[in-house]
């Protein structure tokens, strides 16, 4: 239990920290203790409460008309992504998230100059593509961090555009894992120690994120998640 109780204090510090990452940082770390289909439900809990103090946060920020284009995608991914997690095999689970986490993360250390997108309508298919994984593995953030890449949102925009669409697909994954029957007793019994880790990881999170580096925490961060994308390839 105390590893789960560290797993999310060290999510929430690199999610106030640098405005995403929570679910990419821990999502891999539970799936190797508790198998995904305890971790996924586990997560959609913490990690609501997670962005729902960013959200608080970089309230100011935020855009609604593109929150809204892209949560209204992301909802109707979202249930897709919770039947699948019920229903695949947990290695193949585990598989997908390792390529996703090692394939995202070194497109996001190494990616050339990407090209300015200036329709809106390209929320869309980045929207629904973040709702399919945010319904399976509680990680929206890649879609959807290239999506802001591709339309140049400055720093606070995107913190805030991404806290938006995060709070609302996350309201959404819950009712999906309602109504899927995934929260077991065993998600139950592990959620207030994953509670509290996050709470102790935010503040101290928050205060760090106003003063480190921004580009050099992404860049550990991506390093991080290779290393796990590839462990649980190889598991």
């Amino acid at each position: 239990m105390f590893a789960i109780f560290l797993i999310c204090l060290f999510a929430a510090l690199v999610q106030a920290g640098v405005g995403f990452g929570s679910a990419l940082v821990a999502m891999p770390l539970l799936v190797m203790l508790l198998g995904a289909r305890t971790a996924a439900p586990l997560w959609a809990i913490v990690g609501f409460l997670t962005v729902g103090a960013g959200l608080l946060h970089f309230r100011r920020a935020i855009q609604f008309r593109t929150v809204v284009r892209l949560v209204a995608a992301s909802a109707i991914g979202t249930p897709a992504g919770v039947w699948l997690i019920k229903n695949i095999d947990a290695n193949v689970a585990n598989l997908a998230l390792g390529l996703l986490l090692t394939g995202y993360s070194i497109y996001a250390l190494f990616a050339p100059s990407l090209p300015e997108l200036k329709r809106q309508e390209w929320s869309f298919p980045f929207g629904f593509v973040g709702g399919v994984l945010n319904g399976a593995f509680n990680t929206a953030g890649p879609p959807l961090v290239m999506y802001g890449a591709f339309r140049r949102w400055p720093p606070d925009r995107f913190k805030g555009n991404l806290q938006g669409v995060f709070f609302v697909s996350g309201f959404v994954t819950l009712v999906s894992h309602v109504a899927a029957g995934n929260f077991t007793p065993e998600v139950w019994r592990i959620l207030p120690w994953a509670i509290s880790g996050v709470t102790l990881g935010l503040f101290p999170g928050l205060w760090l994120g106003e003063r480190i580096d921004e580009q050099r925490a992404r860049k550990l961060t991506f390093l991080l998640l290779i290393g796990l994308g590839i462990r649980l390839i190889l598991q």
